[in-house]
Order: C-alpha cells, then sequence, then structure tokens
C-alpha cells in the first residue's frame, strides 16, 4: 500500500510538467563569489601586516566575500581593494574586475598587489593604470561518473551543454562536485622608459609572473526527480597596464610599464532542467516509435481500451524516457470506465 502512494504522489508533482520545464521543491542558493588578495613587495616577498579595504563585499584579513541573496545572482562590477602597511609611508589601491556569477554558482578571483620597496633612495610601486573587462577563455564540464549520462544539446547564456545527468532515482537528489582553481599571470610586454631603470623595470614586471594551483571548490547541486542537471567551470582572462613609479621626496617619475594577462578568476555553475520528452521508451535522431498501451477502461462494448501513441525523437538516447502519462490512469479517454489504477500488493 505504501508503493502505491509514493506512486501517486510522483504521479502529482509530474502532472503538470512541459518541455524543458520542471518543478522543484527546493530553492536555489545566492552566488557566491570570493575575492583573495595577497599584498607583496618587489621581490615578491608578502607583507603579512597588510591590511586591506574594499569598496564592496565584506572583508575579512585579506580575503573580500560577495554572497547574493537565494536565487539571486552577482553582477558583473568592477570594485577597489586598497592596502596598507606599516612598513611604507602611504596605501595603494588598484581596481578588480569582477564576472557575473549566476544563481547557485560560485567563484575565487586572485589579486597580486605589488608595493614598496627602496631602491637607490626612491621608492618604487606597480600602479595599476588600465585594466580590461574578464573574457571567458575555458569552459570545462565537471564529470560526475555515478549517474547515467544524458545526450540532451541545450544553450545556456555563452556555453551549449550536450550532455546531463539524470536524477532517475531520488525526490530531491542532492551533492556536491569538485573544480579546480588555478591561479596564473603572464606578463606579455616589459618597456622601460629610461636606461638608468631598466632592471628594476623588469624586476618588478617578474613577480607577476606566477603559477599557483589553489584547493579544490565545491560546488552543491540540487535536483528534482527525473531531472537532468549538467556542471562546468569557467575560467576568464584579464589583461591588464601596469605603470612603475619612482619615488623620492615630492618627485614621482613613472619610469617603466608592462602588460600582465591574468587568468585569476574561475567560476563554477550548474542548471537543471526537466525532461524534454514525455514517453516511456527508446529512440534514436530520425526514430519515429509507436507503442500501443492497454489500460484497465473497457468500452461500451467490455472491450479493453488499447492507447496507441506515435512520437519522434530529435536526438539519440538509449536510456528510458520517462512519461507523465502512467499506465491505468485514464490516458485513453474515450468512453464509460477509462481510468483505473496500478495497485502493489503489500
Amino acid at each position: 500500500m505504501k508503493k502505491f502512494f509514493s506512486l501517486i504522489a510522483l504521479v502529482g508533482v509530474f502532472a503538470a510538467c512541459q518541455p524543458e520545464q520542471i518543478e522543484t521543491a527546493f530553492k536555489v542558493a545566492g552566488a557566491k563569489l570570493t575575492v583573495n588578495v595577497s599584498v607583496v613587495d618587489l621581490d615578491g616577498t608578502e607583507y603579512s601586516d597588510a591590511t586591506i579595504t574594499s569598496t564592496a563585499g565584506t572583508v575579512s584579513g585579506k580575503t573580500i566575500t560577495f554572497e547574493a541573496a537565494e536565487a539571486t545572482a552577482i553582477p558583473a562590477q568592477t570594485i577597489t581593494v586598497t592596502a596598507t602597511t606599516p612598513q611604507l609611508p602611504k596605501s595603494y589601491s588598484q581596481s578588480v574586475s569582477i564576472p557575473e556569477v549566476i544563481a547557485g554558482g560560485v567563484g575565487t578571483i586572485d589579486v597580486r598587489m605589488v608595493i614598496g620597496e627602496k631602491i637607490d633612495d626612491y621608492t618604487y610601486s606597480a600602479q595599476l593604470e588600465e585594466q580590461g573587462d574578464p573574457e571567458l577563455v575555458d569552459v570545462k564540464f565537471l564529470e560526475n561518473k555515478h549517474y547515467t549520462t544524458y545526450e540532451h544539446k541545450h544553450p545556456h547564456g555563452d556555453i551549449v551543454v550536450e550532455n546531463f545527468f539524470l536524477n532517475d532515482s531520488e525526490y530531491i537528489l542532492t551533492g556536491t562536485v569538485d573544480y579546480q582553481i588555478i591561479t596564473s599571470a603572464e606578463v606579455i610586454a616589459v618597456e622601460a622608459l629610461y636606461d638608468d631603470f631598466q632592471t628594476v623595470v623588469e624586476q618588478i614586471a617578474e613577480v607577476f609572473n606566477v603559477e599557483e594551483e589553489r584547493e579544490a571548490g565545491k560546488l552543491d547541486f540540487k535536483v528534482s526527480a527525473f531531472g537532468m542537471w549538467a556542471s562546468w567551470q569557467k575560467r576568464y582572462a584579464t589583461e591588464s597596464v601596469y605603470a612603475v613609479v619612482a619615488e623620492k621626496g615630492n618627485e614621482k617619475l613613472t619610469v617603466g610599464e608592462f602588460v600582465v594577462v591574468d587568468y585569476n578568476t574561475t567560476v563554477a555553475e550548474e542548471i537543471e532542467l526537466g525532461m524534454p520528452v514525455h514517453v516511456v521508451g527508446h529512440g534514436k535522431e530520425g526514430h519515429i516509435s509507436e507503442h500501443q498501451y492497454t489500460t484497465h477502461g473497457h468500452d461500451e462494448h467490455g472491450t479493453p481500451h488499447v492507447y496507441t501513441h506515435d512520437y519522434t525523437h530529435e536526438y539519440y538516447t538509449d536510456y528510458p524516457i520517462y512519461s507523465h502519462y502512467w499506465y491505468g490512469h485514464g490516458v485513453a479517454g474515450g468512453a464509460s470506465n477509462a481510468g483505473g489504477g496500478i495497485v502493489f500488493a503489500e
């Protein structure tokens, strides 16, 4: 009897589904983004006593956190981060570009600020002059081999999903997938404006060449019964121009420039879709199938109803596609006594 009521409950959940839609029994979390700031001197040694502030987000130590409200995205924006240390007489600021993170997504950005150190009575700093918008350079789909792969092409924003995973076993499926965070930056051009400063400009630029793999990030997902989902990570590149500034007393002189490409922003996201076809069966591209189901209803002559349904798959799948048409639940239509039901014995 328990199985009968479980089946009826599932029928109620899916009765109103439309292709590419599914009613969910949970709320999508708000987007979350973490900005990790390191403050270093000209040889790459970190200032352990440095403090930072930011024009947006919540600052804790050298970390800035953005957390959106439930089911809300973090919009693309630019913030200003300021660093100070007792070892230097002034503070330094630079802009940080943040890409959009959709609801339920998570992301991380690593920011490297190079400031200070006296050389030949000058204090040098690398000051951000120009910063481009983050550009999407790589999309990697996250694997979860515990679940069945379902082939279905679906565009989502700036990417196209080719394969989904299918939840065919749980009313609400929850889990976590890992995504890789690699921070890297490459200096692609260096120019000293004066020969006497060639060495120091090259030294400062070299600090920006970095390759670091961080601890794996975690992306949570929730999927409704007979829903399919996919997750991925996106990596962004940002091109920036820095000026090398030398200061001594009231003298302030730009002595060189360099260009850096930062691969320092990683975002992980996921989406859920309802099953796009609603009839039990197997198919492949271009294949038309005909199925006949005998219901528990009879016409006025006592003959059982036979329900025939033709449908076409627009893609290939070798996995059963679950229907909203449940055997014996009145899908035949027609004369008297259509309907009935399946009862499992205890």
